[in-house]
């Protein structure tokens, strides 16, 4: 067995974790020593050939000048009392043993990390905080970890280039097609997604708090792996600027226009007086089946958080309106669903009434219903009670803590949110 290996790879080991690193000249030594604690095999009594071979590793290391051996004085001279790195020697010692030298995955990342801050301008303020931080984290004395580690640096060089890319698309793209623009491998966005999603997660203010899937997270910036379609019941005319025209009008139950289409053609006519929004996909389909639903209520599945295709969607039918249409939101009355809810009043920057969201709603359903968690009733108390968009259904909130249940809208008949609907905004055009 040879220990030349095991002895590099323990000194770097201690190179790494050193407030030294990096100097040319250290004060002090990078030392293995030759204790029972650091190195049980070379005082086995029963066994010599390890230290044996020990000595005979460590002597060559020393002739070819990657350590320095310091031995006991007097009659055990012979012996090895520690082995100390020649610091000098360090990147060849890396190279020797096949190990990747972090100094120069850090030194690789800066650089790219300057190439990227170099070409911002224009991109999200986020983005380039991001930029800065991670800049700054590996300016320091620590070897991070994480996305953006120096022994993985031809990983972060990558996540760096999809990042970027990510951030500035201006309209959706499949994942294999943008995978093979930016590395001409149409799996390498995939394999890099969780990364990336990690980097999103932890610098994006304005990225929803869903998204456990990575892809989804990428899916919030126009990255797609299939032609995404938004499934849409009511009266719109999309016109893109030539020729092109999509209308949802007589598609029923519903329609699924291409992501693509809701957000970057313009809405040349609408007949919409009211929208709502859907959290789950039985519900949606259900609610679009009704005999007696109108054109006039434009009905939008989110499929749980929206997304920001769905987002800008439903800013654009409230611009194409004049800012004046009501929008309801028929979704889960747990923890959940508030924050459903509280997330699409905070992206499409607009006051959305929750359907049967009241204290006798809650009572009514409460019989039929599975309890809350110790965590969920924690999150309602304190998190909810706090958000002041919350307010209007904070009294259905308190009911639902009193009455320790989570409410799926699954059991709430899709017929009485077509009546809570019209009570409030009236007749519709059919």
């Amino acid at each position: 067995m040879s220990y030349r290996n095991i002895i590099l790879s323990s000194l770097l080991e201690k190179w790494e974790c050193s407030s030294q690193r990096g100097q040319e000249r250290p004060r002090r030594a990078i030392r293995l020593n030759v204790t029972p604690s650091e190195c049980p095999f070379y005082f086995d009594e029963t066994n010599p050939e390890p230290r044996a071979q020990f000595i005979i590793d460590a002597k060559m290391l020393e002739q070819d000048g990657f350590v320095l051996l310091r031995r006991d004085a007097g009659p055990l001279s012979h012996e090895i009392k520690a082995v100390d790195l020649m610091v000098s020697r360090v990147t060849d010692a890396y190279r020797l043993i096949g190990k990747k030298d972090p100094e120069q995955g850090r030194a690789q990342l800066l650089a790219c990390l300057q190439h990227e801050i170099d070409a911002s301008d224009g991109t999200p303020a986020w983005y380039r905080a991001m930029l800065d931080t991670l800049r700054a984290e590996l300016s320091g004395s620590d070897i991070p970890r994480g996305p953006m580690s120096p022994y993985e640096f031809e990983e972060g060089q990558d996540v760096l280039k999809a990042v970027g890319a990510v951030v500035r698309l201006g309209r959706p793209e499949r994942l294999r097609a943008l995978s093979i623009r930016l590395f001409g491998d149409s799996k390498r966005l995939e394999a890099l997604a969780a990364r990336i999603a990690s980097l999103c997660r932890r610098y994006d203010p304005a990225l929803h708090p869903a998204g456990d899937d990575p892809l989804d997270v990428l899916k919030e910036y126009g990255v797609e792996r299939k032609a995404a379609l938004l499934s849409v019941r009511g009266r719109i005319i999309f016109r893109d600027g030539g020729d092109g025209l999509l209308s949802t009008e007589g598609w029923k139950p519903f329609m699924g226009v291409p992501e693509d289409v809701a957000v970057n053609w313009r809405i040349e006519r609408t007949d919409a007086r009211a929208v709502v929004t859907v959290e789950n996909e039985e519900p949606f389909s259900a609610l679009c089946r009704l005999p007696a639903l109108p054109d006039g209520l434009v009905v939008v599945y989110t499929g749980g958080f929206s997304n920001r295709s769905r987002v800008a969607f439903l800013r654009k039918v409230d611009a194409a309106t004049g800012g004046s249409l009501p929008f309801f939101h028929w979704g889960d009355l747990d923890v959940g669903g508030f924050r459903i809810l509280l997330h699409m009043r905070k992206a499409v920057r607009r006051d959305i009434r929750m359907l049967f969201a009241t204290p006798d709603a809650v009572e009514r359903f409460s019989g039929e219903c599975g309890p809350l968690s110790k965590e969920q009733l924690q999150v309602l108390r304190k998190e909810m009670v706090a958000d002041t968009l919350a307010e209007d259904i904070a009294p259905a909130i308190d009911k639902i803590v009193i009455n320790g249940v989570r409410i799926e809208q699954e059991i709430m008949d899709p017929t009485e949110v077509l009546g809570q609907i019209i009570d409030i905004v009236g007749s519709l055009p059919t």
